[in-house]
């Protein structure tokens, strides 16, 4: 019994001291939450002085920037200056000689002129003397003239006389030009109709005889003319009854044979050719086909962890939509009178659209067309990374993406964009703050006078941790090399 209320008494001596340990824990606990608050309140006061700090290194970079420009452009107009000096002081000097020269020349024209004076008094010497040979010469001229006007007189009659001769000569040779004509004309109608030479029977008439003696010529004999001519007219009505005979049939339908030939030879040709090229836009079209459905089943599930990053959840699918209502089908009635559902039909892969349904945080699944401007913007980004990630290039342009997106969202896109900084290169074109900070090289336009716009050009690598830009990185060429 002792030993228990000893151990009793230990118990309570041990109660207490763990008591006042317990008191002394407390306290400092409570010590420690307050300076961890007060250290979360100097966090936040930091984190917020940092942004800060940070957007005014941006503008102190971009004025930066400016002041670099503006100093470029001073140095490059003293340059011109003192260029437009060195020029002025050469025209100097060339002036000065070209004044020296015009002195010289001035007294060489002096010279010039007392030459030019004695001259001039020789030349009215001369004109005096040819002012009477003009005289002279004028009633010469006077005379020549009256002859001259006697000859035309007498040309112009002649002329005349030469005029009328030709016209008769005109008329003449016209005359014997129809009777040539109507001559071939009828030796042509004989040939002809008649199968008769005229010409040649008539040269063998009037040929030579083997004694050396002329041809005895054309002798008419007498003849029934009216006999002949109802003969001819008889005749003329057979020919005129057997009609026009084709000479050239034959060999028409040969040619029409070998034409007849080469179009079967194309027509085959071209079945063939239309053959293959059906196999040939067949194979295309299903190896086209599968390339796609490959294509859009990695892009597919590329968006689904894209979306998910971007949003911080939630989640998002690509649909196919190959099959459509066919609206060319007739609508059936069931038995109750109502109007069955749409016959679909099915069309090819490559021919069918894309449906893209999102559900944001939050949200119940929806299509695109039912989102807000920031979330159609961050889907979109969403597939365009997506389309980029299965199949990436050197460089992307982004035209202010970011301008419907709110800060969140815009650090979750610089963190998407920084994952694909080791495979490509991307130019951004923002007004985001932030967008600016994750970038190389920031380009800016400025127009220091109206109308005139000029780049600025900074390299985050060549400013130092106090914002100056270094010292190595001054030079015109460092800055010209960064633009």
């Amino acid at each position: 019994m002792q030993g228990f209320l000893d151990q009793v008494d230990k118990l309570s001596v041990r109660e207490l001291k763990l008591t006042e340990e317990k008191a002394t824990f407390e306290s400092d606990q409570a010590a420690r939450q307050q300076q961890v608050e007060e250290k979360t309140t100097l966090q936040a006061q930091t984190a917020e002085n940092l942004k800060e700090w940070g957007e005014e290194l941006t503008a102190a970079r971009v004025q930066l920037g400016q002041v670099q420009e503006k100093q470029l452009s001073s140095q490059q107009h003293v340059q011109r200056l003192t260029a437009q000096r060195a020029e002025l002081a050469q025209q100097m000097q060339r002036v000065i000689a070209a004044a020296e020269s015009l002195s010289a020349r001035r007294d060489k024209v002096t010279e010039e002129l007392a030459i030019a004076e004695d001259a001039e008094r020789t030349l009215a010497e001369q004109q005096k003397t040819l002012a009477e040979q003009q005289e002279s010469l004028a009633a010469q001229v006077k005379e020549l003239g009256a002859q001259v006007q006697a000859l035309s007189t007498r040309v112009d009659a002649l002329r005349a006389t030469h005029t009328e001769v030709d016209q008769a000569l005109t008329r003449l040779q016209i005359q014997l030009g129809e009777v040539r004509v109507r001559l071939e004309t009828l030796v042509n109608r004989t040939q002809e109709e008649l199968q008769l030479d005229l010409p040649a029977r008539y040269a063998e008439f009037t040929a030579p005889r083997e004694d050396g003696t002329a041809g005895e010529g054309y002798q008419p004999a007498e003849m029934d003319w009216d006999a002949v001519a109802a003969e001819i007219k008889e005749l003329r009505d057979k020919i005129h009854r057997l009609g026009n005979v084709n000479i050239d049939a034959i060999a028409e339908l040969d040619e029409l044979e070998q034409r007849s030939g080469f179009l079967t030879a194309q027509v085959t040709d071209l079945r063939s050719s239309k053959l293959q090229l059906e196999q040939l836009i067949h194979e295309i079209n299903t190896e086209s086909s599968v390339r796609f459905e490959q294509t859009f089943n990695a892009v597919r599930e590329h968006f689904q962890g894209m979306f998910r990053k971007l949003f911080g959840g939630g989640s998002a699918d690509l649909f196919l939509e190959t099959e459509i209502e066919d609206k060319k089908a007739e609508k059936q009635l069931g038995p109750d009178g109502q109007t069955m559902l749409p016959i679909m039909k099915k069309i090819d892969v490559l021919d069918a659209g894309i449906e893209i349904i999102a559900r944001p945080p939050g949200k119940k699944p929806v299509s695109i067309s039912q989102l807000s401007g920031g979330e159609k913007t961050m889907t979109c980004v969403a597939l365009l990374m997506s389309i980029f990630k299965s199949k990436p290039s050197p460089f992307c342009i982004l035209d202010e993406v970011d301008a419907a997106l709110d800060e969140a969202n815009n650090q979750r896109f610089n963190l998407i964009v920084q994952e694909f900084l080791d495979q490509s290169q991307f130019i951004v074109i923002t007004h985001s703050k932030r967008t600016m900070q994750i970038a190389d090289v920031l380009y800016g336009v400025t127009m220091q006078e109206q109308g005139v716009s000029k780049r600025v050009a900074v390299k985050f690598d060549q400013v130092d941790s106090s914002g100056r830009i270094k010292e190595a990185e001054r030079s015109p060429e460092k800055e010209y090399a960064a633009a």
